[in-house]
């Protein structure tokens, strides 16, 4: 019996362990990763030594904040906000730097040759604000339109999470050891059709869940006709297939107790997970 206690205890706290972790960000942010290399190139960049110390800094102490916020806060949002601010300064000052280079040179060669490079220079400090104003420009539609699209969910209770927007079919989806759709579901589903012909760039990730009745063996199986039910009815509707990925977890991650019937049927769900503005997947 104590064997048997211990082998429980130890399930349990590798199981919270796991849920644990799948609610933590990854060591590293991509977007912060990116600044630090752009800032590590302008560094090194002689031109930016001369003419940009001070700006560098600046710099510095942005990317040192942004730092702060993702590992002492895990701040996603304002992380990546400081990193975007960053990235962008750098790109200026690197052009800025280039055009004071090239002034200096002026002083010291022939006027017509360095007439022209000057001009070269100017151009250069042109795209790259070109280039920034495009790049704010896209960044706030895309921004828009992935508020917008949570709007068009509000009635399926989207919610933001850290692998992006998630809608979950729960509350009398599912039947105990069944995989078949209630009716009241239809119009969910309908509902999800129809936002994805207005965002034909969104891809889902449907998973399959069950609660800890039956085997693992047999919960593993019945979590992936969940997801595949879902999956066909999404296609009926009118929905490419190509566009939908579903992977099944059996009774893994329950979000409630399965002691109690309230806490087993939260549990037998659908969670649905939309892609970014590529297509991609925020997998497990």
């Amino acid at each position: 019996m104590h064997e048997l206690k211990t082998l429980l205890t130890a399930t349990a706290l590798a199981a919270l362990a796991v849920l644990t972790g799948c609610q933590t960000l990854p060591d590293k942010d991509p977007a912060l990763e990116a600044a630090e290399r752009e800032y590590r190139e302008a560094s090194a960049d002689p031109m930016v030594q001369r003419h940009g110390a001070t700006e560098l800094t600046q710099v510095r102490g942005m990317l040192s904040r942004a730092q702060r916020y993702y590992t002492d806060e895990r701040n996603l949002e304002q992380t990546r906000h400081l990193a975007y601010l960053a990235s962008t300064q750098l790109s200026t000052l690197r052009a800025q730097s280039a055009r004071r280079d090239a002034d200096l040179q002026v002083q010291q060669s022939g006027a017509e040759r360095d007439r022209l490079r000057l001009q070269s220079r100017d151009a250069e400090l042109q795209r790259a604000r070109s280039g920034e104003d495009e790049a704010r420009r896209a960044a706030a539609q895309a921004q828009d339109r992935a508020a917008a699209l949570q709007r068009d969910l509000t009635e399926l209770s989207a919610q933001n999470t850290q692998r992006g927007l998630m809608v979950t079919l729960k509350d009398m989806l599912f039947a105990t050891a069944r995989a078949d759709l209630q009716p009241g579901v239809r119009r969910s589903i309908e509902r999800l059709a129809e936002v994805l012909r207005q965002y034909p760039e969104r891809r889902l990730l449907i998973e399959g869940f069950t609660d800890s009745t039956g085997s693992s063996a047999m919960n593993q199986g019945l979590s992936q006709r969940r997801a595949e039910s879902v999956r066909q009815a999404l296609i009926r509707a009118g929905v490419a297939p190509q566009r939908l990925e579903l992977r099944a977890f059996g009774e893994e991650y329950p979000v409630a107790d399965n002691a109690t019937a309230a806490g087993r049927q939260q549990n037998r769900r659908v969670e649905i997970l939309f892609s970014d503005d590529k297509g991609r997947l925020n997998y497990r």
